[in-house]
């Protein structure tokens, strides 16, 4: 038996990524069966946007491909499913980054991996994930550990780490605040915000920090790595503390509006 497992690659695209997160849950068409019925628990997994043309690792599949998991997941568009969870999360890595790790057949869409990776093919991407993405010491945040994962459900939909994160994130739904949980922030070091707040009129986008463990030194240090980050980039930032969170409806409008002082709530 070879030493790595075989990989597999799911594809989404911008309409569908979110909800492949948020339920860690990944699927493919029917006609791609035949092609993931190999496929093992503990095997490599992979999820692929086809329209930004990046790739998401590394995952770890829960068990086989079964059939409508989640039926009403993705419309019932993709049939054949998968649980995941992350085995190393090391965000994503471009098309061209790839290159020389995987082939890709281009076609009249877009650019398609393929769907079965050999255990060469999954040492390749590896390697590349670790050309790209060197782990610091600081980024094993409390957020990506095994006692943390993101089991607590909103009302949206979305899985977040913790109730104050559930309080946050249902306070901008209620309030029909698009929003993104624990998105890639882009800069050269690897930064994970708690939610990100685009605001199309104004060209950018807000992200909120929850700072919820102020008395763990570990965390402070954490904390202060980050707020120096979105200092040195002058990203828009806005900071919550556990005493915000039962007055939500009065300190998030003011702090979203020294961004976008039309903004309006509900």
């Amino acid at each position: 038996m070879p030493s790595t497992p075989k990989g597999y690659i799911f594809r989404c695209t911008n309409v569908t990524q979110d909800e492949c997160f948020q339920r860690m849950l990944f699927g493919e068409k029917p006609i791609h069966a035949k092609q993931l019925a190999e496929l093992l628990e503990g095997d490599f997994v992979y999820l692929y946007n086809l329209m930004s043309e990046r790739l998401f690792g590394t995952f770890r599949a829960l068990g086989t491909v079964q059939g409508n998991i989640v039926p009403e997941a993705w419309g019932g568009k993709f049939s054949q499913q998968v649980r995941v969870i992350w085995k190393i999360r090391r965000y994503q890595l471009t098309r061209l980054q790839l290159k020389g790790a995987l082939n890709f057949q281009k076609v009249k869409t877009g650019y398609y991996p393929p769907v079965v990776l050999t255990p060469a093919e999954v040492a390749a991407v590896e390697r590349t994930f670790g050309k790209y993405h060197v782990e610091t010491s600081w980024e094993h945040d409390f957020r990506f550990s095994d006692e943390f994962h993101p089991e607590k459900f909103t009302d949206d939909g979305h899985y977040v780490r913790s109730f104050a994160e559930v309080t946050i994130d249902n306070w901008l739904y209620h309030n029909l605040i698009p929003h993104g949980y624990e998105r890639r922030v882009p800069v050269a070091e690897p930064l994970v915000c708690d939610f990100l707040i685009p605001l199309p009129t104004k060209r950018m986008g807000v992200y909120v920090e929850f700072w919820g463990m102020n008395d763990k030194p570990d965390y402070l240090k954490r904390k202060a790595i980050k707020q120096a980050l979105y200092a040195k980039y002058k990203l828009p930032l806005i900071e919550l503390v556990p005493e915000d969170l039962d007055h939500l409806d009065d300190v998030m409008p003011k702090k979203l509006r020294q961004f976008d002082p039309d903004m309006t709530f509900y």
